[in-house]
């Protein structure tokens, strides 16, 4: 039976899995040759799990062979739960941004005051300055929530070519 082995495992590895194999059955190929007590070509566990030794019969006079016999199953989750996970990340960091530009109790506090002095004729200096300051934060938060909503329409669009290699950036 072949091994079989997580696509996220593979991915994992420090090293190409193909390359390594392919480099190991040529060693262990090489060794079939070798002097008595030479010991036997050593490489990670997955790679030796990866190979299956042929014997043939006695009689056909033949060395062992080595060859690869494994079968890596994609355990990445389907593209909606990917895309669904890249949308909750958006809106994490949409969220973080936004209490940074206005923290969300200072922000209910100040548009109860905003709508106070919308609904004053006559306002002091003081007061045009708090409802500007107030307008500039709205404004603020009004962008952050533009640009996260079309950072978050690009991810409709992404597939399984392009998924892996997404970034965004909404400070920018």
């Amino acid at each position: 039976m072949a091994a079989q082995f997580k696509k996220s495992q593979i991915d994992a590895l420090p090293f190409r899995f193909e390359e390594e194999l392919e480099r190991h059955i040529k060693a262990m190929e090489g060794h079939r040759f070798a002097e008595v007590g030479i010991a036997a070509p050593f490489s990670h566990p997955m790679i030796h799990a990866a190979i299956r030794r042929v014997q043939y019969p006695v009689n056909e006079n033949k060395p062992d062979d080595f060859v690869a016999d494994y079968e890596i199953i994609d355990d990445a989750p389907p593209l909606w739960e990917r895309k669904k996970a890249l949308v909750e990340l958006v809106e994490r960091h949409e969220e973080e941004i936004a209490n940074r530009i206005w923290p969300l109790p200072l922000r209910r506090m100040d548009m109860m005051d905003l709508e106070d002095l919308q609904l004053e004729t006559n306002l002091t200096q003081a007061e045009k300055e708090r409802k500007a300051e107030i307008e500039v934060k709205s404004m603020r938060l009004e962008a952050l929530k533009r640009k996260a909503a079309h950072v978050i329409a690009t991810i409709d669009v992404l597939d399984e070519t392009n998924i892996g290699s997404w970034t965004f950036d909404l400070e920018g």
